[in-house]
């Protein structure tokens, strides 16, 4: 699947949205509104599905209608994705791998950003992935 202009999510970013009341929800509101504004789609992992709803006892907004309704769309974590894991795990050892997980997601699918809160990804250089936070 290639997409033209696309903004993977974090597991970070997805929490920040079904939290009205942190601090991080209007901040990330307004990243995201002005990118669907410049016309970007949004994407995630399968795995930061999975992360999400580990913390679904602390959510206070379901995420799950913009998932099934492709608002955001969820990107499974297949053969290609594996080996693009590979690749970026054999670089870059300092990448946790579940980051590198999401990483791989965006890069197979030409993701143009990778929106994330994860502050130590903001140091990493990742060719053809802008790495931004909120």
């Amino acid at each position: 699947m290639i997409m033209n202009k696309t903004a993977l999510l974090d597991t970070n970013i997805l929490v920040y949205m079904s939290k009205p009341g942190c601090k991080e929800f209007d901040a990330t509101k307004k990243l995201l509104l002005s990118l669907s504004d410049k016309g970007y789609l949004f994407a995630t992992s399968s795995f930061a599905v999975a992360e999400y709803y580990s913390y679904k006892a602390n959510i206070d907004i379901n995420i799950e209608n913009l998932l099934t309704t492709g608002y955001i769309k969820e990107i499974p974590f297949g053969h290609k994705e594996a080996m693009v894991f590979s690749d970026i795990r054999t670089r870059k050892d300092k990448i946790h791998p579940i980051d590198a997980t999401h990483i791989a997601t965006a890069l197979s699918v030409n993701a143009n950003v990778f929106i994330t809160n994860d502050r130590l990804l903001h140091k990493i250089e990742i060719e053809g992935l802008e790495i931004h936070g909120i």
